[in-house]
């Protein structure tokens, strides 16, 4: 076997034929990752990824592996010589054994070299950033698979035929089957069952598990098993041009056996994760989510076509992640959809905002040209008759757009399995929010209920209901998992507050956004420009001490704030400018459960909170910035501040507390106190969970022309805080739905370009890998005609 495997490559390299195909291979891979625009360029992104080289190389494979084995056979049927290969004392097994390995010893010596462009990727790297290489062995591996996969399809094309020609255009085709034909025509199936069937014959659907860095038995039994069978096929066609004798037991037998093994691989479901940071393992909760789908769930991605930049290697790991979800469920249908196929731009911009997907826009410059696109980074996914928007991208004020990016990809297994959550969810939690004591108007809280509805059962609840007895209303609170209370403006009687004290300790959760300083908005920002802030008196204090906290009778000011937006000028000559506003901190949430991956939060006009010592454990979520100063009451609030200069050394005052979690067991409030209500469950001590942010506007979204704006969009400046995403995590912890919050942990590790490096050492680089594989080829072709001269005088 192995004389017939060197007798293919001293005829292959015997020819200037095998010089230029391999020196052409490689000269074509350096021009596609290094020199043209196109979607595998490895510089075109911020990212440094070596995915793109494994993403063309197989369609380079279509066509590279059929002209390398083409010859394989037809040629010794041309030739006449076949004949003369059987009298040799080899079985077909050995023949076809040692046609295969020299081909594959030739594709070896091809795919080698190629690695100079992973290490030229490494060397470009920002110094604290390093290539994946457990990714990139995976992905090696997969594709030697695919290339044995290809090889054998193709030498057992030439044994069908003694033109070359036809060998090699019936080997394109078998090949082009093995990788596309099945996903297509599964994509075409009338049902599910039919279509994870079908698409499980795809080499591209294996082939891609493979080459993202996760080892699937499914994936490696795909490969091995019909290697098996395209090997056991060639020896019998040798057999065959043998002794006439057709027989196909052993390749239908090995084939059969590969389906089943597949089969109950999936039921097995083992896989490895060769990632350094676990970045395709799901979690366990994600898992089991996945698993317990009773139906079909069908996935429309919208993100899709030519993409700009950053938004390839998005697209990229959104691919691999939903391939991931796919190994665990075969409910899942996932369909690519490019936007822009509809039409134009505008029909394409129409129809997309008409079902509420804005397009973002992307501007990039290279070479000094500036370049703006639009793509639509978003999701429908369907369950029944329901359906759920999804948007991929996790926007935070302040965000560059590699770190956008970047953070999406982290945080797309929690946006998709949220997502997958929505529309299957069937028993939801009970929430109510407060409507008495003068707590925010509907339309200012519509965009965060309108946001928790997916998940929670809302409804109104109104502590001043004079239709019901205190009584009565506690009974009917206790319905409730969680109560969200904001913005409250009159105070709490003692009545009032045992119903919330006992409804705590009975279980229930409360999220409080209060002010400790009211101030008439309407003098400050409409009228006069001015207005004194004097001390909310809510009747909570003593409430909020028995829980530990504190809410100071003050406001605070920070120099990290958001801008106060004034107009100048008169008439047409109006212009506003934004002004620098300390009376809107802009805090970044703690890096905890809740806050962990949350943008910086617009607050206005806030009040301190104090973590005081008691039973209850307390973290904090939210604090200000260390450079901050704070105001007693009364406090003059004018405009013209914003329009005089800051001095920031009067902001000598550490940071402050502006959002609390308080948890464990407590006592009530009304412990050893006269109650106001008769109550036969009265509870002395209980465990709850109580939240508070000392401002009451934290959850209320801005109003454009009478409709509600999204919660955390500022209409002035057009920044986006995370205000919505704070407060529906806070809400989600408190009814005990932390899965979600802790897929919002996962962390990966990224590599990214330096340009500087690529501007010092980007030149030398390209030049060495596109002038290496002439050098390369003229080497080895030096030694091995020196080799074949130094035989030949022996």
């Amino acid at each position: 076997m192995w004389s017939i495997a060197k007798r293919e490559l001293r005829v292959y390299f015997s020819q200037l034929t095998g010089y230029v195909i391999v020196a052409g291979y490689l000269l074509i891979t350096a021009l596609i990752l290094w020199f043209f625009n196109t979607p595998f360029n490895l510089i075109n992104s911020e990212l440094g990824s070596y995915s793109p080289f494994f993403e063309f190389t197989p369609i380079l494979f279509l066509f590279l592996i059929p002209a390398l084995s083409m010859r394989s056979f037809s040629e010794e049927f041309a030739q006449g010589t076949f004949e003369l290969l059987m009298t040799k004392p080899l079985s077909p097994a050995q023949i076809f054994g040692g046609k295969l390995m020299g081909v594959m010893l030739i594709l070896l010596m091809i795919l080698i070299p190629t690695l100079v462009h992973a290490v030229a990727l490494d060397n470009i790297l920002q110094l604290d950033s390093k290539l994946d290489w457990g990714i990139i062995l995976s992905a090696y591996v997969a594709l030697l698979f695919l290339a044995l996969l290809f090889v054998l399809t193709s030498i057992c094309a030439s044994l069908l035929f003694q033109s070359q020609v036809a060998s090699f255009l019936v080997a394109v085709l078998g090949c082009f089957i093995h990788l596309y034909f099945w996903s297509f025509l599964a994509d075409l199936s009338p049902n599910l069952n039919l279509y994870q069937g079908i698409n499980s014959l795809s080499a591209q659907v294996h082939y891609n598990g493979l080459s993202r860095g996760v080892i699937v038995l499914e994936d490696m039994l795909y490969f091995i098993g019909l290697s098996v069978t395209f090997f056991f096929l060639g020896v019998q066609l040798i057999q065959k041009k043998k002794n006439s004798i057709q027989t196909y037991r052993k390749p239908f037998l090995a084939l059969l056996l590969t389906l089943v093994f597949m089969v109950l691989s999936q039921q097995v479901g083992i896989q490895k994760d060769l990632t350094t940071d676990q970045r395709y393992s799901l979690s366990n909760s994600s898992i089991s989510q996945l698993e317990a789908l009773d139906g079909p769930v069908r996935i429309d991605v919208f993100l899709s076509g030519e993409l700009p930049g950053l938004y390839r290697d998005f697209w990229r790991e959104l691919n691999t992640f939903l391939n991931q979800m796919q190994f665990h469920t075969d409910e899942l249908i996932i369909q690519f959809n490019d936007p822009y196929e509809i039409g134009s731009n505008e029909q394409v911009f129409q129809e997309m905002q008409r079902y509420g997907m804005s397009p973002e826009i992307v501007v990039e410059s290279k070479d000094g040209q500036r370049s703006e696109s639009s793509v639509f980074p978003w999701m429908i996914i369907n369950y029944g008759e329901v359906s759920e928007r999804v948007f991929l991208i996790d926007k935070q004020f302040g965000d560059t757009e590699r770190a956008k990016i970047t953070r999406s990809i982290q945080q797309l297994e929690y946006l998709i399995l949220d997502g997958i959550r929505r529309v299957t969810l069937k028993e939801k939690p009970n929430l109510a929010v407060l409507t008495s004591h003068q707590t925010s108007e509907n339309i200012k809280l519509a965009d965060l209920l309108q946001s928790l509805k997916p998940y929670y059962n809302l409804a109104s609840f109104n502590l001043k209901n004079s239709e019901t007895t205190p009584l009565q209303s506690l009974t009917n609170l206790r319905r409730f998992d969680a109560l969200l209370v904001s913005n409250p403006n009159k105070p709490f009687s003692q009545s009032e507050k045992y119903i919330l004290d006992q409804y705590e300790l009975h279980g229930g959760s409360i999220l409080w956004t209060v002010n400790g300083i009211g101030i008439n908005r309407d003098s400050l920002f409409n009228n006069a420009g001015k207005a004194y802030g004097f001390p909310l008196e809510l009747n909570l204090d003593d409430y909020f001490f028995n829980r530990g906290v504190r809410l100071n009778k003050m406001l605070v000011q920070d120099l990290y704030s958001a801008p106060l937006v004034l107009a100048t000028g008169n008439q047409n000559n109006t212009q506003y400018v934004p002004y620098p506003w300390p009376y809107f901190p802009l805090p970044t949430p703690e890096s905890n459960l809740i806050g962990k991956s949350v943008g910086p939060v617009l607050t206005q006009f806030a009040s301190p909170l104090d973590s005081l010592k008691n039973s209850m454990n307390k973290t904090v979520l939210l604090q200000t910035s260390a450079f901050t100063k704070t105001s007693g009451v009364p406090v003059l609030l004018s405009l013209e501040e914003a329009t005089q200069k800051i001095q920031p050394i009067k902001y000598n005052e550490s940071s402050k507390i502006l959002g609390i979690l308080t948890e464990g067991s407590n006592q009530s409030l009304f412990a050893n106190r006269i109650k106001p209500i008769d109550y036969d469950n009265h509870l002395d001590e209980g465990s709850h969970k109580t939240i508070i942010f000392g401002d009451g506007t934290i959850g209320e979204n801005q109003i454009d022309k009478g409709a509600p704006l999204q919660l955390g969009y500022d209409k002035w400046t057009s920044n986006y805080y995370a205000n919505k995403q704070l407060l529906m995590n806070s809400i989600h912890y408190l009814t005990g739905n932390q899965d979600g919050l802790m897929i919002r942990q996962k962390e990966w590790n990224f590599a990214y370009l330096d340009p500087q490096k690529i501007k010092s050492t980007g030149f030398f680089w390209k030049l060495f890998l596109v002038l290496g594989p002439v050098f390369f080829s003229l080497i080895f072709g030096w030694f091995l005609q020196r080799g074949r001269s130094k035989h030949l005088l022996s």
